[in-house]
């Protein structure tokens, strides 16, 4: 299994994807998505350190999937990409490569919220 690497600037987000989403909510329920994801994604990252130190692979693997499929669901590649590393470093048991991926995922999920709020519309705000 490699060992995690950051993820490079350039790859957080499908940008296309996202603003074509947003061209389908008004400005609430843009801010709403965005608020959501970021407290969502917020709880799963303290699940997961919770889980990985209790070693609790099987149920640290479902959240990392989780958060996998959402950040899917909103065009955060980077995010998608390292979560899915974390899931299969979970299902293998490699405790450090699942404390590399979780270590990384925090400040890209940060990068990536930031992001994603810089693309809402003009006077939303999260």
């Amino acid at each position: 299994m490699n060992h995690p690497t950051a993820c490079p600037a350039g790859a957080l987000l499908d940008h296309s994807y996202f603003t074509t989403l947003l061209t389908q909510l008004d400005k609430r329920a843009a801010c709403r998505l965005v608020t959501t994801f970021s407290e969502e994604t917020q709880r799963r990252l303290t699940l997961l350190s919770w889980l990985l130190g209790q070693q609790d692979w099987f149920q640290a693997s479902l959240q990392a999937h989780a958060l996998k499929s959402t950040a899917a669901s909103l065009g955060a590649l980077g995010l998608q990409r390292y979560a899915a590393k974390l899931e299969l470093a979970c299902l293998a048991q490699s405790a450090s490569c699942a404390w590399g991926y979780s270590r990384l995922l925090e400040p890209l999920a940060g990068r990536t919220l930031r992001r994603l709020s810089a693309l809402l519309p003009q006077g939303s705000t999260v």
